[in-house]
């Protein structure tokens, strides 16, 4: 009676034994699995193994952002590919991690530069520093152009959460022209349809012959309109099935902007200028604005993040002059 007693117990053994080693298998599996989430970009991996799953959760968000962006649409699998040309940049340390990156997309024609922070540094990261994916300059491209526009080369404007209206600049478009098409465009949607969240050319369908460009644009990724316009009389016009339903005049369009009092929605934001200088532009109460740089890069100056400062709110439909920009830390040494 004893041996069966023992014969038992030792399966009952044998038995919780095997469901432990089962159960730790499987969650190294799921661990390994979510380690190794996709983050959008083939053979990632290869270089980037040890980047962290939140890290990796939040470059897959922002690669999903850029693709949309620059094919107008809702899902499309850009396949971009790190380039493997030994550009890239890993610095690791116990509490904190640095990489850097080229990848491409041969479906969109680009190239974006990308940067990332991760380590025990980052539990709780904030995606806007632990990410960054930007248009690769022009000596890192890998195809003729490099019609590409990120995240960060400007604010929505009008309470859009994505548009790439400046996906144009690079068919001729001077700057000054884009920021003033931009604006009309996006004000004459958000009337048409204020819950409008997302307003989108598609690159696909972008046609240029000197200054006469044409393309579709989808507001909501659905609504499909078909914009004109002409660099050099100064013509734009959105068409619905063919008809010409608006036509913008500089002369006739009142610049719509916000009230000082709105600027707490819109803050912080992290800017840079054209040298490096990474800052953080703050509200502190009333009209009163604050710069804070860590530390500034090449010639600039405390007048220089304050003008950057008031290019960024003049993007926002805001007047500068409506308030008080002061530094929390100057760039002087």
């Amino acid at each position: 009676m004893a041996k069966k007693d023992n014969k038992s117990w030792w399966k009952k053994v044998g038995l919780i034994a095997g469901l432990v080693i089962a159960a730790i298998l499987f969650i190294a599996g799921v661990s390994e699995s979510f380690m190794h989430a996709k983050v959008g970009i083939k053979n990632f991996d290869k270089k980037f193994s040890n980047v962290t799953p939140s890290v990796r959760q939040s470059l897959y968000r922002e690669i999903e952002k850029v693709t949309q962006l620059n094919s107008g649409k809702k899902k499309f699998d850009a396949k971009f590919i790190l380039r493997e040309d030994g550009s890239e940049v890993i610095a690791e340390g116990e509490a904190q991690s640095y990489g850097s990156m080229y990848i491409d997309s041969e479906l969109l024609q680009i190239s974006m530069f990308v940067q990332i922070n991760w380590g025990a540094g980052f539990s709780t990261a904030d995606e806007s520093f632990a990410v960054r994916v930007e248009c690769a300059d022009k000596q890192h491209w890998k195809y003729e152009t490099n019609h590409c526009v990120s995240i960060r080369t400007d604010e929505p404007l009008e309470g859009y959460e994505l548009e790439n209206f400046r996906i144009l600049e690079g068919y001729g478009l001077s700057e000054n022209m884009t920021n003033e098409y931009r604006k009309a465009l996006l004000v004459y949607f958000k009337n048409v349809n204020p819950d409008a969240k997302t307003l989108l050319i598609q690159a696909d369908s972008i046609n240029a012959n000197g200054s006469e460009i044409s393309a579709k644009l989808k507001l909501n990724h659905s609504k499909e309109y078909e914009l004109k316009l002409n660099g050099e009389s100064n013509y734009m016009a959105i068409l619905e099935n063919n008809v010409e339903i608006w036509r913008y005049d500089s002369e006739l369009f009142a610049s719509a902007t916000r009230h000082s009092s709105l600027i707490q929605n819109y803050l912080p934001v992290e800017l840079s200028t054209e040298e490096g200088t990474d800052f953080a532009l703050r509200w502190v109460g009333g009209n009163r604005l604050k710069i804070s740089p860590d530390y500034c890069k090449g010639s600039d100056t405390d007048e220089r993040l304050i003008e950057r400062a008031k290019e960024w709110l003049e993007s926002q439909l805001f007047v500068p002059n409506d308030f008080d920009i002061s530094m929390m830390k100057s760039c002087a040494q």
